[in-house]
């Protein structure tokens, strides 16, 4: 998605611990952005956006994987950059 925004791109990773053994993962990117009316759909199975490259099962599958790890993933369809921001919470593992 980023390489379709012209301009700067940017991707940001950060992590922050959390109350009760958790991490939180948010990455940002500066692509652009996810419609509302998308993000309801966005992690259902070939919800692809039309015109994309891909089947639209990926989010799919991140989604089951952040889960069977006891997580969650959550998207903000749009940030300071103007893209999106996919937040994944995780047992830190301590």
């Amino acid at each position: 998605a980023v390489e379709t925004k012209a301009g700067p791109r940017c991707i940001e990773v950060s992590v922050v611990p959390k109350d009760r053994g958790m991490v939180e993962i948010a990455v940002c990117d500066s692509g652009p952005g996810i419609p509302p009316d998308r993000l309801e759909k966005i992690f259902l199975p070939y919800s692809a956006v039309k015109g994309s490259r891909g089947m639209g099962i990926g989010l799919f599958w991140v989604k089951r994987i952040v889960e069977v790890m006891d997580g969650t993933i959550d998207v903000d369809g749009s940030n300071r950059h103007g893209g999106a921001t996919f937040i994944v919470t995780l047992p830190s593992g301590r």
